[in-house]
């Protein structure tokens, strides 16, 4: 139970109740509005929490000296901003997200933003299903300084309808399976600088787009014939390639996710890429195609003719 005083809520401290307890996971379901001061920690063996619908309040300190590794939010519809203690070691709160406390690393995006996800310049990645609970954001532009991308970094986001990634090469994204997977009102994608030609985890990648139309990549994407793309465009009814091939059921693995043009039908649009591409590396001198050998130990001969050997 709290009691609301003045507009302000007043949580009973009950701290370290759990101290001595072993389970590991807690699920508060829909009923619990608030949760006390100190109320789990020390919970040494407590490493999943999962809120639900109805939480308004989080006592201080209530997780505080545990080994909590995964916050389920997804049920929190209305959390607009996460707000972390600034004594923390390891987060911080930048624009309502969590972040690590170098503000390098994306964690998580409450679901109650709406509208613009303002990523900024710094940030080096984001991390696994970072961006899932973000159910109400229309737009993505990811800066330049963004080295990595986790898993399923933006599925489920059912309102994002433009993404735009350009300026992100392969050297950034090495694996995009079910990168967008259930972004039902996505309508576009921009990546001219990806080149993954030397990549092939593209499992799902759009999966589920039932609203995509178009996807701009440039010459730079060549996919290896080795690719894991199975199901990258199941479900993208919508799509259609530059010259006009509209998506098919019977192609919906990697082999159509190129530009679409005579004689090579694809479901991607032509974008000029946007960075320079990297430098070639100069070639390796040739080995010398006749090395000395010799058919016995006995041969060897001298102590020069040993290192020569």
């Amino acid at each position: 139970n709290y009691a609301e005083n003045g507009g302000e809520e007043d949580i009973c401290s009950f701290s370290d109740a759990f101290e001595d307890a072993t389970f590991e996971s807690i699920d508060f379901g829909d009923g619990v509005e608030a949760i006390p001061a100190g109320f789990f920690a020390k919970s040494a063996t407590l490493k999943s929490v999962k809120f639900g619908a109805a939480l308004r309040v989080i006592g201080q300190l209530a997780f505080a000296s545990n080994k909590v590794v995964k916050v389920d939010l997804s049920a929190c519809t209305k959390l607009t901003e996460i707000l972390v203690n600034e004594d923390s070691q390891t987060y911080k709160t930048i624009n309502g997200c969590v972040y690590t406390k170098d503000g390098t690393k994306l964690v998580i995006v409450p679901e109650g933003i709406t509208g613009w996800l303002d990523i900024p310049d710094g940030v080096t990645e984001i991390g696994d299903y970072a961006c899932e609970s973000g159910k109400n954001v229309h737009y993505v532009k990811l800066p330049d300084s963004l080295a990595k991308i986790g898993y399923y970094a933006f599925s489920g986001c059912t309102s994002l309808k433009h993404a735009d990634l350009s300026g992100l090469t392969m050297e950034c994204v090495w694996n995009t399976a079910s990168m967008f997977e259930g972004c039902t009102s996505l309508i576009d994608v921009k990546m001219p600088d990806f080149a993954p030609l030397d990549f092939g985890v593209t499992e799902g990648m759009f999966a589920g787009c039932s609203s995509l139309e178009t996807v701009y990549v440039s010459e730079l994407w060549q996919m290896a014939e080795y690719s894991e793309g199975v199901d990258m465009f199941d479900g993208c009814v919508k799509l259609v390639g530059q010259n006009g091939t509209a998506y098919s059921a019977a192609h919906t693995d990697w082999e159509y996710a190129r530009i679409d043009e005579n004689g090579t039908p694809g479901y991607f649009t032509y974008m000029e890429p946007t960075v320079e591409p990297a430098d070639p590396i100069d070639p390796i001198d040739p080995i010398d195609p006749k090395p000395i050998t010799y058919d016995s130990v006995s041969e060897m001969g001298s102590e020069g003719d040993l290192e020569k050997w």
